[in-house]
């Protein structure tokens, strides 16, 4: 053998052995970044199941209170509202002359809205004031003064209105 085939033959060694080497690092690298991916995914995972729980969790939270929105509550500040019986039952109390203060201890209700209702009851029954009069009729106008005689193109232009068409006009106006 000859120098230069044992040089070529180690080169070929060489180049076959970084070859191998550097495959070998290659895949290394390559498992190394796979088991970095799938433990990314898996925290991913997880943090979308928990996400996908706090949505379904609001969804009820939002039904609750749809729910409740439907349902109609007394205002607050009323601790008993007077309802349409009661209202009735509180007018007839105000007709024997009972006051106000014992009309809502009677009826479980605020003191100011039993002076509210013997408000809104009085103004209610309290007399209308008398209506105006109507305005007298307008006096008719004083008669016209009549000129003396007009040719015949005159009146045509000019027609002659009569004292009895001044003062119908006079009442209409």
């Amino acid at each position: 053998m000859t120098p230069l085939e044992i040089i070529l033959g180690i080169i070929t060694l060489l180049s076959l052995g970084l070859s191998v080497f550097l495959y070998l690092q290659i895949n290394r690298r390559e498992q190394h970044r796979s088991a970095s991916w799938m433990k990314r995914q898996q925290s991913l995972e997880t943090e979308l199941g928990k996400l996908r729980g706090s949505i379904a969790e609001m969804k009820s939270r939002i039904a609750e209170v749809d729910v409740t929105a439907r349902t109609p509550t007394p205002p607050s500040g009323f601790a008993n509202p007077i309802n349409l019986n009661r209202r009735s039952e509180a007018i007839r109390m105000f007709r024997r002359g009972e006051s106000p203060e014992r009309v809502a201890e009677l009826l479980g209700c605020p003191r100011q809205e039993a002076r509210l209702l013997l408000t809104v009851y009085k103004s209610i029954t309290a007399p209308k004031p008398a209506e105006p009069e109507p305005a007298p009729m307008l006096e008719p106008a004083p008669p016209v003064p009549q000129p003396a005689a007009r040719s015949q193109a005159q009146k045509a232009i000019f027609p002659t209105i009569t004292q009895e068409e001044v003062n119908r006009a006079a009442t209409i106006v």
